[in-house]
This record gives C-alpha cells, sequence and structure tokens, in this order.
C-alpha cells in the first residue's frame, strides 16, 4: 500500500476465484465491494490468475522478471510448489535489478501484521 501511494505501479495477484476474500467484508460496501478492502489496496491494479496452471505460472514468472520488487504472503511451502519460490523468481530478475536490491538473501518469514500489533502496545513504565 505504502508503495502505491509513493506511485509505484503495484500489481496484486489475486485468485480468480473470487478474489481477495476483504472484497465482501462489510458493510460498510461501496459498489459491491467493502471500504476496507478500498481502502487497504487503493492505488493498486489486480489481476486473477491461477496459480494452479502451468499458464498462470508462466504469467507470473512473466511479471516478476519485470518487476523490481515482488511481496508475497502465502502460507510457506506454496509457492515452492508452483515454482514461484524466492529462488526461481529471483533467477529471473534483471541482472542490474538484482545488483541494486539491498536484499540478496531469502526474506525472513515474519507475520507482517505481529510487527504491527508489537509496535502498537503502550510502553511500560
Amino acid at each position: 500500500m505504502i508503495l502505491a501511494d509513493l506511485g509505484a505501479e503495484v500489481i496484486k495477484v489475486e485468485n480468480p476465484k473470487g478474489g481477495d476474500d476483504s472484497r465482501h467484508w462489510g458493510p460498510p460496501d461501496i459498489g459491491g465491494e467493502s471500504a476496507y478492502y478500498l481502502c487497504a489496496n487503493r492505488n493498486k491494479k489486480s489481476i486473477a490468475i491461477d496459480l494452479a496452471t502451468l499458464q498462470g505460472q508462466e504469467l507470473v514468472r512473466a511479471l516478476a522478471a519485470c518487476s523490481d520488487v515482488v511481496v508475497e504472503n502465502y502460507k510457506l511451502g506454496t509457492l515452492e510448489r508452483f515454482g514461484l519460490d524466492y529462488a526461481a523468481l529471483a533467477a529471473l530478475t534483471r541482472p542490474s535489478s538484482t545488483a541494486r536490491s539491498p536484499v540478496t538473501v531469502a526474506p525472513r518469514r515474519l507475520p507482517p501484521v505481529r510487527a504491527m500489533i508489537s509496535s502498537s502496545r503502550p510502553r511500560a513504565g
């Protein structure tokens, strides 16, 4: 969300069988999409891709190959089953963009919400 707010082109890959579950959280909703979904996904583009198909996997590889950053939020091992894990996608990136990247090792697996929750707790003392 922050990258999109700062002007980056963010493309969110969604399941073609209903998309992001939060689309239907509500009320309130605007035009059939929940206010939460619209807020959390503002300035993002979305595309429906079935990762279980070879065509879908090739589309994700093509997107990753021309992307500067890939962020994923799947259960550990899910993308590896489809050949779309960090190692597979990193091998597709342009050499110049990989060389400039500050992250050259596999990403850490910490739940993003955990960091937000822990930073919002009142401090003792």
